[in-house]
């Protein structure tokens, strides 16, 4: 039913959907090709781009991976000392985790303005 061209077409989508291009972007690199432009360094630069802010995630997931390996090492020790039927205070021992320095910057944050 359809040409060649168009299944061609579709795996290429595909395949930079699945590297973290997104359709508008393909639609204007693709623009740009049925004038007659060559977009290749762009797509370069865009996929560079994708992937400074993919390493950037990565370190933010790690920190907060390794944060929350270190709570639930904590937690372990303070459910090992807490006698049976005791409160442990778990959430109330993530407060003392905070730097002195950060409870003193914290600010209320308004609320959401509920929609009319």
């Amino acid at each position: 039913m359809f040409p060649p061209a168009a299944l061609q077409r579709v795996r290429v989508i595909q395949a930079a959907l699945s590297v973290g291009f997104t359709l508008e972007e393909l639609s204007a690199i693709f623009a740009r090709r049925a004038r007659g432009d060559v977009p290749c360094r762009d797509v370069r630069r865009l996929a560079a781009e994708k992937l400074d802010r993919l390493d950037d995630e990565l370190l933010q997931l790690t920190k907060a991976r390794d944060g929350l390996a270190q709570v639930l090492r904590d937690w372990d020790g303070r459910l090992r000392s807490t006698e049976s039927g005791k409160p442990a205070r778990l959430l109330e021992s993530l407060a003392e985790r905070v730097p002195q320095n950060v409870r003193r910057n914290v600010v209320s944050i308004p609320r959401r303005k509920e929609a009319k």
